[in-house]
Parts: structure tokens; C-alpha cells; sequence
């Protein structure tokens, strides 16, 4: 990847990272990438799952319900999200609230948060959004935190219920194991499944992630401003969407009418329906060649 990536800086040919991934802020999350590549890519152009929410400036203000790793009020704090707060920490500062075991009953608050008034004194009739951000530490658990303030919390305008923000509708993942893996998007299908079941109602969802229009849209402004960067005054003519999940990256793509590549090193298996790709490769260092192929430079 590292080799792919410097032909690409080498050719000042703008791009971006586009992920389904996330749980971190953007600052740190590129660190882990700049280690694992031993490059220095700055963190404006990536985009995770999560990272079109700062522009929400509407709920910067209100208080926040958000699910994810241990740290994940970390994420809507860098975001501007004031009154944020994790379902594992209300876990932790109210144990009782989920009658069984939890690995959030173990643990104890970050200091900075010890003092939190909307952990201490949480009430779920004062959330006004609740939003997956990753996948949850503790599934059960956060499952029912999240439930209660969808029920009883601040009704948004053109719902009867909070808002219900999820962050990644991929249904499986790529691990070291021989199988795909569950990913959020069978988490936030639960939460919206028990919520219907106990209301009657439906739980409409405010969706971001790849393929949602919301996130192919972000990203292409991004890019147009990675490639201001670059002195592209003309603009775009073409963009190139390379990656190995059909549903998730071809789909988006194509909808969004780019070019897309799909990769045979990830999510994709030769047995699945690839989602009409304009071409499958190998890998990314053949993507990269095939795409510098049709525009010599």
C-alpha cells in the first residue's frame, strides 16, 4: 500500500481515505495509518463512518447518546458535541440499569469525566439524539441504554422518538478469522428490531456511512478540496472508487457515478454478487497502475 500511495503523491494526484471504519477521532485514527504505512499523511483527508457529523451543528448543544469502544466520547467531543456521553459510561456510573453482567460494570470513568453531571444524573428524557458510532464494547448492555432514551427522550421535530443516528450499515466484515464477521450494521439493525418490537413503531434512522449518498457526497467535497490543494482549477472529471466490500464501495460508487474497482483482497469472495464494479482487480498497486494506464500523465 505504502508503494501505491507514493505513486499516487508522486503523480499529485488528489485522493482520500474512505471508510466504514471509525471509533476514533480523526487526528488519532491517521496516526494508526501513518504507522502502519511509515508515511505522514495529514488527517484532513480521511473520512470515517462518523466524520460527516461534524457538520451537525444543529445538536452541538443538546445532549448526546453515543455507543461505540470504551473511548468513544472522545469522537463527538472533538466534533464540537459538548454534552456528549457513551452508553458504556452511564453502565458504569449506573450499574444497576442493566441487571446482568457487563464488562462497563468493571471499569471506572476517565478522570475528565468523573464530574460529568449528564453521566452522574443521567436522565434519558434529556437525550436528544442517540447515534452508533462504532461497534459497541458490550452489546446487551448498551443495547438497553439506548432503547430508553429512544423511548423516552426529546422528541425531534418529524419524529415521534430521538434521532437515531447510524454510522455504518455494513452487515459483515474481514477479520483474521476464515469467515466474515458481524459489523455495526447488524448492531444498529438490533436496536432498530427491539424498537419496533416494544413500540409498534418504526425507528427511522438517519444513515451515514459508504454507500449512503450523505457520505458519497461528503466525500467528493473533500476531495474537491484536496485537489484545490493541488491546483486543479478545472475540477474533477473523473473519480476512481477503489475498494473490496461490493455493497458498501461499488455500490456507493457507482451511485454516486464514479469509476469503481473492486478488489479481490478483503470483504469479496469470488461466489458473491459483485455489484457491477467497471473493473475487478487484484489488489490496490493494480488498481492504481490500471487507473495511471487510462490517463497517462
Amino acid at each position: 500500500a505504502q508503494a501505491s500511495i507514493t505513486k499516487v503523491l508522486e503523480n499529485q494526484i488528489p485522493f482520500i481515505f474512505l471508510t466504514n471504519g471509525g471509533g476514533y477521532p480523526e487526528k488519532e485514527k491517521m496516526r494508526h495509518i501513518n504507522e502502519r504505512l511509515g508515511m505522514n499523511l495529514d488527517h484532513e483527508r480521511l473520512i470515517q463512518c462518523h466524520t460527516p457529523l461534524r457538520d451537525w451543528h444543529h445538536l452541538k448543544d443538546q445532549v448526546v447518546l453515543v455507543s461505540g469502544n470504551r473511548e468513544i466520547y472522545q469522537v463527538p467531543l472533538e466534533y464540537g458535541f459538548t454534552h456528549a456521553i457513551s452508553t458504556g459510561e452511564v453502565i458504569t456510573a449506573h450499574p444497576m440499569a442493566w441487571p446482568f453482567d457487563s464488562v462497563h460494570k468493571t471499569m471506572q470513568l476517565d478522570e475528565s469525566r468523573k464530574h460529568n453531571s449528564h453521566i452522574l444524573d443521567f436522565d434519558p428524557a434529556k437525550v436528544a439524539a442517540v447515534c452508533v458510532l462504532n461497534d459497541g464494547l458490550c452489546w446487551g448492555s448498551e443495547l438497553q441504554i439506548m432503547i430508553d432514551a429512544l423511548l423516552y427522550g426529546v422528541k425531534q421535530p418529524g419524529y415521534n422518538h430521538p434521532l437515531f443516528v447510524l454510522t455504518n450499515p455494513d452487515l459483515i466484515w474481514t477479520t483474521a478469522f476464515e469467515r466474515p464477521r458481524f459489523a455495526q450494521g447488524i448492531y444498529s439493525g438490533i436496536v432498530m428490531d427491539t424498537y419496533q418490537r416494544l413500540t409498534g413503531q418504526p425507528l427511522h434512522a438517519v444513515e451515514f456511512g459508504k454507500p449512503t449518498k450523505a457520505t458519497f457526497d461528503y466525500a467528493e467535497t473533500v476531495l474537491l478540496n484536496e485537489a484545490r490543494k493541488l491546483n486543479y482549477d478545472g475540477g474533477i472529471d473523473e473519480i476512481y472508487m477503489i475498494g473490496d466490500n461490493p455493497a458498501g464501495d461499488i455500490v456507493g460508487g457507482n451511485n454516486q457515478g464514479w469509476n469503481t474497482i473492486l478488489l479481490k483482497t478483503g470483504v469479496y469472495q469470488d461466489e458473491m454478487d459483485p455489484k457491477n464494479p467497471t473493473v475487478i482487480l487484484e489488489n490496490v498497486q493494480q488498481a492504481i497502475d490500471w487507473i495511471l494506464d487510462r490517463h497517462p500523465l
